[in-house]
């Protein structure tokens, strides 16, 4: 009798144990996930007021494109810059590209256009542009390592549209570091923590910078049924499994406004 009060008490414990670990992941990386998030919109809203405004310009070679870039810069203090781009010929006639990115780190602009061309769809540092104008379409970039900005960043760029007509391309950039420091200010507990993987499932941001953009969320977790149930799924909870020979480990994971990363929190 006293030994099945025992396993019973056990069981309800761990029970009730894991059901405060849930309420406690859950909590958590939704809250993560809101920060992320409202991050991610506040850069698309932005974009789309800058979209705004450059539509109603009549003549941009009377504009100062570096002044009207270092301004938008403001708006958002967790951006590295903004770039704006136009298609050839379309600044002005005398200029068959041009291309000004503000690097708010240094205080200055860069002409994108005299380091390369911007157009050619060979060339994967342009796909910012390239793809935008070949889909008309919104883009966030996979994350990558830009020598200029000295960052693993990723980018954000949308269509300029006037006249029913591509002119141009406004591209907001966004260091890595800065998805890691909404992490940070949130408790995981002694040994959780945070990281994003893209929809291929590679991963974006960790603790340990040697898995970013070097290990898949398979390879990290080292269990292709969990790892393909995070991919292929918005959203959920997955307690008390085993990862590499380690102790016990829950993990949350959500899709994130951009439809574009996942947010996986592990516990």
């Amino acid at each position: 009798m006293n030994l099945f009060f025992q396993c019973d008490s056990y069981t309800n414990l761990k029970t009730s144990t894991l059901k405060n670990g849930e309420n406690f992941a859950t909590k958590n990386s939704e809250a993560i996930g809101k920060d992320i998030n409202n991050l991610i919109k506040k850069i698309e809203v932005e974009t789309n007021k800058t979209i705004d405004e450059m539509v109603a310009i009549d003549d941009y070679s009377k504009k100062n494109i570096s002044e009207f870039c270092e301004e938008q810069t403001k708006k958002i203090p967790e951006i590295l810059g903004v770039t704006i781009s136009f298609e050839p010929y379309i600044y002005s006639k005398k200029d068959s590209l041009f291309s000004i990115y503000f690097d708010k780190k240094q205080g200055k602009s860069v002409r994108i256009d005299s380091i390369y061309n911007y157009t050619n769809i060979n060339l994967p540092n342009a796909i910012w542009y390239t793809k935008v104008i070949s889909s008309k379409k919104s883009y966030w970039t996979k994350p990558y390592y830009a020598s200029g900005a000295n960052n693993l960043i990723t980018d954000y760029s949308a269509p300029i549209i006037k006249n029913n007509k591509i002119i141009g391309v406004i591209t907001y950039t966004l260091s890595i570091n800065e998805l890691m420091h909404i992490m940070h200010d949130f408790s995981l507990g002694k040994s959780g923590f945070g990281f994003l993987v893209n929809s291929d499932g590679m991963i974006i941001t960790h603790p340990n910078p040697d898995f970013v953009l070097q290990q898949s969320l398979h390879q990290t977790l080292d269990n292709s049924v969990v790892a393909d149930q995070i991919l292929n799924s918005d959203k959920g909870f997955l307690p008390d499994f085993k990862i590499k020979e380690s102790q016990n480990i829950s993990i949350s994971y959500q899709l994130l406004a951009n439809k574009k990363w996942k947010l996986v929190t592990i516990f």
